[in-house]
């Protein structure tokens, strides 16, 4: 078993290095035509839905509009991680119930949720990689590993891309990751993202990439991705312009009725967004989903549900994480109590 795992995660590899990429989550690879100058992808993530989730299959909202994903145009889907609750004991499920059923491949940014449980690896391959398709350049990262931080092979696949895009040797570069590390160190987007995974240190992607990026707009489309979003955030998308040209933007669902994909149509006219709603809900024109319109929304008042309160408080304390806490200030509190004493 091992061994096929192994050789299933090394053919993986190689042929993401071959520039021919094939999901790791339903076996189907790419396929454009007129040599990739023209074609759709779905941009979306966090497809366990709310964070009281238990069932180990995705949201609602993704099952109940399966088809969309199908019907939609899009030649593959991207996700931006939290996927599963617990990968290694939900693969199986998800994939009966929906990648098996999409008709189009899949490939995942990793998020935080889905190292639980272990084997991410083993069962769908490496964590950051890049491909093209036609002339257009995608790199996934791995934000869970070194803080958040692009360094190491992450950044030689990321400053490789941007050096191209710089050039004007590629038309696009889309970078997909899960956390938003991208605005932990600009100010625009300060207290935007409070409830979203984010770096202990808070010191964005590391030395160079910002700047990077900035430099590589001048010559090509740049746009990054993420998906790390809290369930209190006004919409399933962000999508802002920066005055360097680079776009950055978030995509994710919640199991809740603002739920949507980011469908993204990319031509030699340049790149469009469209948002699709999984609930019916009208939407706004993607490109009015920026940080204006974020913070517009901040802090709307929601109303509380009595009835829920029993369920809330139970999803508190049976969380393993409230334990934790408890018994690291039980150690604080004798310690000090201790140092009272002496």
């Amino acid at each position: 078993m091992r061994g096929a795992l192994f050789l299933a995660t090394f053919l993986y590899g190689a042929l993401l290095a071959a520039g021919a990429p094939v999901s790791p989550f339903n076996g189907l690879s790419i396929e454009v035509t007129d040599d990739g100058t023209a074609y759709a992808f779905l941009i979306s993530g966090h497809f366990y839905g709310s964070s009281s989730s238990r069932s180990g299959l995705p949201a609602a909202t993704v099952l109940a509009e399966r088809e969309l994903f199908s019907s939609s145009g899009a030649s593959f889907l991207l996700t931006t991680g939290d996927l599963f609750i617990n990968t290694k004991a939900d693969l199986a499920r998800h994939r009966r119930v929906f990648y098996d059923q999409l008709g189009i491949p899949v490939f995942n940014a990793v998020g935080n949720h889905d190292l639980d449980g272990g084997d991410y690896e083993a069962l769908l391959g490496p964590t950051s990689f890049a491909f093209d398709v036609g002339p257009d350049r995608f790199v996934v990262l791995d934000t869970e590993r070194d803080d958040g931080r692009i360094i190491g092979r992450q950044a030689e696949l990321l400053f490789e891309a941007t050096e191209l895009a710089g050039q004007g040797r590629i038309r696009n570069l889309f970078v997909i990751s899960h956390r938003p590390v991208w605005a932990e160190v600009q100010p625009m987007f300060d207290g935007l993202f409070e409830h979203n995974t984010r770096s202990v240190l808070a010191q964005g992607p590391g030395p160079g990439v910002l700047e990077a990026l900035d430099a590589a707009a001048a010559g090509a489309g740049v746009f990054w991705f993420s998906g790390s979003m809290g369930g209190g955030a006004p919409s399933s998308i962000l999508w802002q312009v920066m005055p360097s040209g680079v776009v950055y933007g978030m995509s994710a669902i919640r199991d809740e009725p603002r739920d949507a994909l980011l469908l993204i149509s990319v031509d030699d006219g340049g790149v469009h967004p469209e948002a699709l709603s999984l609930t019916g809900r009208e939407l706004p024109a993607v490109k009015d989903l920026d940080v204006a319109y974020w913070r517009s929304r901040q802090g709307d008042p929601q109303p509380f549900n009595w009835r829920l309160l029993p369920l809330k408080t139970w999803n508190v304390i049976s969380d393993r994480a409230f334990w934790w806490g408890m018994a690291a200030m039980f150690v604080i509190s004798m310690f000090v109590r201790r140092l009272v004493r002496r």
